[in-house]
């Protein structure tokens, strides 16, 4: 299409740029019998266009007198050079050759989305521009999507901020919560987030992005809920590591010591409040003195395993403590216990549709508030089961590792888009997955995933462009072998052919593939089942955005 546009301006404005050349950048020292451009372009918007380019069609068939050599001279030759140059271009990008294909399809049938099928993607989340045209690219997603691409090479601005920016009404224009380590995000959408009608809601307790909200998890919490409590508890704790069962004791008798600590806080009549919580099991006498007290009102199982816990012998009971602490210890910092000591937004608000959450938390201090996020996103999961959403609900996790092992996010994946929930889960490989859930759990999150996109696969690592290369898939190609007779034997040329198994993408193809463009790959009936190569969205350059959002200019190169 783009090499059509060229051809055509090239040929409707060839006599005066050629002229211009020829005969100089002034038309009033022009010979006589040459029109001028101001006369040429008169000519063009009247009804004696066809003259007006008939002057251009004599220029290519050697038949102008205006120009010497009748037209095949410097002037025209320049004027045509863009056009040769894209046209020589586009040759050498289709000078590989590649194996005919067997139409039997006997080993494979892989091959790319047409331009037909990709015309067809108009609706939902953006994931890159068609190619040949230039059209956003988009799928109207029912289930949960992954993204895999090194750091720096486009998630953000590729995908994350062309979505929130809704710049065509095709697009997706639902409710959002974005985890967004750096705070570009907020930065760049929040204004337009807000003319869109939205409340746009920012936990940034480190000032990355001038975010001023607060959220207190225990406010309005009913503490007969002790599936709540539990649940919120195992979330803070770390997932226990391999196969140890003193791991998962200590992991879960410290659950047994958090609820015991927030079923005492949830029934005080002042507020209630996470630090109080975690004040109470550092005070082990304090706690144990009032849940003795509690339970002569409230004789819960949970309030009695609790005291049974700090009632044992310190050999026991320090262990659990200790590892109960570890839930809080992102409280140490002043900024974040002013963070959950109240509220300014409930989660169910996310579900009505008007209000957008962004949680600006950097990696660096990922290790110590991975509890607070796991707290923030287990809630965010039982709001949405509790008030189903509206409209869609996408949940952006960009830096999805920084999470830790978070089992809880494999259950979401494949039960929330039931509830109008849908996760888009940002890695930098498939080895941090595999690190954290192991090639069981990493399978389930890439398999059960509507879209999977990947861009700028790692060179230095074989096995994950070879994995790539395959999903992409085989074809059957025709193979030719010609044979000739040598020396003195006697006898004709011959020419065999075979058919044989060929991948539509070798591993080497797929690391050498330009760093503007990204691979998707859809895994949906409701979508064309073969993976499409599309060009990114650059947000920051795209003129679509131009007027919707605030830049924030990536860092540049090394010098």
């Amino acid at each position: 299409m783009r090499l059509v546009l060229s051809f055509v301006a090239t040929f409707v404005l060839l006599y005066p740029i050629a002229g211009l050349i020829q005969h100089g950048l002034d038309p009033t020292l022009w010979p006589s019998e040459v029109m001028h451009p101001g006369a040429w372009f008169a000519t063009l918007l009247s009804w004696q266009v066809a003259d007006a380019l008939a002057m251009s069609y004599r220029i290519l068939i050697g038949r102008a007198p205006e120009f010497a050599n009748a037209g095949w001279s410097l002037g025209p030759v320049l004027a045509l050079a863009p056009l040769l140059v894209l046209f020589g271009a586009k040759l050498l990008r289709r000078t590989r050759i590649e194996p005919k294909r067997d139409t039997s399809d006997l080993f494979g049938s892989a091959r790319f989305a047409t331009s037909t099928e990709r015309t067809r993607l108009r609706e939902g989340l953006e994931l890159g521009r068609d190619p040949e045209t230039g059209r956003a690219v988009r799928v109207a997603v029912q289930g949960t999507l992954v993204t895999i691409a090194p750091p720096r090479k486009g998630k953000t601005s590729g995908l994350l901020i062309p979505n929130l920016a809704f710049p065509e009404p095709q697009g997706w224009g639902g409710p959002a919560v974005v985890l967004d380590p750096k705070g570009e995000v907020y930065r760049t959408v929040a204004a337009r987030r807000r003319a869109l009608g939205r409340r746009v809601v920012c936990l940034d307790p480190l000032n990355l992005a001038g975010g001023t909200d607060c959220w207190n998890p225990l406010q309005g919490r009913d503490p007969n809920d002790v599936l709540y409590l539990q649940s919120s508890a195992l979330a803070l704790l770390p997932e226990a590591t391999g196969d140890s069962e003193a791991s998962a004791y200590f992991r879960n008798r410290a659950v047994d010591l958090i609820v015991g600590a927030m079923l005492v806080v949830l029934r005080m009549p002042e507020e209630r409040s996470v630090v109080l919580v975690q004040e109470f099991i550092n005070d082990e006498l304090r706690l144990l003195g009032t849940l003795n007290q509690y339970v002569k009102h409230w004789p819960e199982p949970a309030a009695y395993a609790a005291i049974e816990i700090l009632q044992s012998d310190p050999k026991t009971k320090d262990p659990i403590k200790s590892t109960a602490l570890q839930a809080f210890q992102w409280l140490a910092d002043r900024r974040l216990r002013d963070l959950v000591s109240a509220s300014t937004f409930e989660l169910s608000e996310l579900s009505t549709g008007t209000v957008d959450l962004f949680v600006a938390v950097p990696t660096e201090y990922k290790t110590v508030l991975a509890p607070f996020l796991r707290w923030l996103l287990s809630d965010l999961f039982t709001s949405v089961r509790r008030h189903r959403p509206a409209e869609r609900l996408v949940v952006f996790v960009d830096e999805a590792a920084v999470l830790g092992r978070f089992d809880a996010l494999l259950t979401a994946a494949g039960e929330l888009p039931g509830y109008g929930a849908s996760l888009w889960t940002m890695w930098q490989d498939r080895a941090q997955l595999v690190g954290l859930y192991g090639e069981a759990g990493a399978d389930v999150l890439l398999n059960t995933a509507e879209v999977v996109t990947v861009f700028d696969v790692p060179a230095v690592d074989p096995d994950e462009s070879e994995r790539w290369s395959r999903a992409i898939g085989d074809y059957t190609a025709f193979v030719e072998t010609h044979s000739a007779p040598s020396g003195d034997a006697k006898g004709s040329p011959s020419t065999t052919r075979s058919s044989q198994s060929a991948r539509l993408m070798s591993k080497e193809a797929l690391i050498a593939m330009p760093s503007d463009e990204l691979l998707v790959f859809p895994n949906s009936g409701g979508h064309a089942r073969h993976p499409l190569r599309l060009k990114k969205t650059v947000a920051h350059t795209d003129p679509r955005f131009r007027k919707l959002i605030t830049p924030v200019p990536p860092v540049g190169h090394a010098r």
